[in-house]
Order: structure tokens, then sequence, then C-alpha cells
């Protein structure tokens, strides 16, 4: 109702299946809202979403939504924090894990943070990164 006092509410969380949506991008908006002001010049923040924040994938519509989000807050943040922060983003595709053996050409928990760690010490701009295979991961370690 109008003029009426709201009290105020935290972001609404639909959950659909066991996956809260929404859920991730308020952790990545309070992450970012509470640490970017304390990064120097030569920090680095990055986030990392699925191939779903950018192509459909039947099935994932809430976390493709999800992820599109976090994906957007990405490249705002890159734009507004052009000088004193890089922010990357890891668009990942399957991932090898030690609970999911995967296939062969699929990346590996081990070389995203091998990536990660390689990346946040080199100069640069702010870049969203692909690593949907081996291969890829493999391309960007190699000097």
């Amino acid at each position: 109702m109008a003029g009426e006092d709201l009290p105020e509410q935290r972001p609404q969380v639909f959950a659909v299946g066991g996956v809260q949506g929404g859920e991730q991008f308020v952790l990545h908006l309070g992450r970012q809202r509470q640490q970017l002001p304390e990064v120097g010049g030569r920090g680095v923040f990055t986030v990392v979403v699925g191939e779903s924040a950018s192509y459909p994938v039947p099935g994932s519509g809430l976390v493709s939504m999800e992820q599109a989000a976090v994906f957007m807050m990405r490249r705002v943040l890159a734009a507004e924090a052009v000088e004193r922060l890089r922010v990357n983003a890891f668009v990942l595709g399957p991932v090898r894990t030690r609970v999911v053996p995967g296939e062969p050409g699929w990346i590996s928990a081990d070389q995203i943070g091998a990536v990660a760690v390689a990346l946040s010490g080199s100069p640069g701009e702010s870049r969203e990164v692909l690593l949907r295979t081996s291969a890829e991961a493999e391309q960007l370690l190699t000097p």
C-alpha cells in the first residue's frame, strides 16, 4: 500500500528441485560489496560461471538466469573499476573432480586452480576466460 512502511527484505530466493535460484548471485554481490573497496590497484576479482550463463541448456532455467546475472555483474564491475581492479570471469564447460571423473577432454578442478593462480599474477585487463576443455586450460598455462 502506498505510504506504508515496509520491513526491509532480502532478495527473494526461489527453490526448485533442490537448487536455490538467486542465492549464488546474492552471495557474489555481497562479497563484491564487502571486499572490492579494500582491494588495491593490483587486485583481481574472479567469478566462475558455466556455459549456461550465455547459451541455453535445456532444463537449466534458474541456474542459467543466475549464472547470467553473475556474468553481467562481472562486466559491470570491470567497467566501473577499470583503473584499480581486474575483474575476470571463468566460463567453464564440464569439470572433472574427485567425485565426477568425467571424460578425458573435460577440464579438471586442478587446471582451473592453476589458471586462476597464473592469471591473478599476470598483468593485463579484465577478461572473460573460456575454460571449456582441458586443452583450453593447457593453452593458457603454456608460456
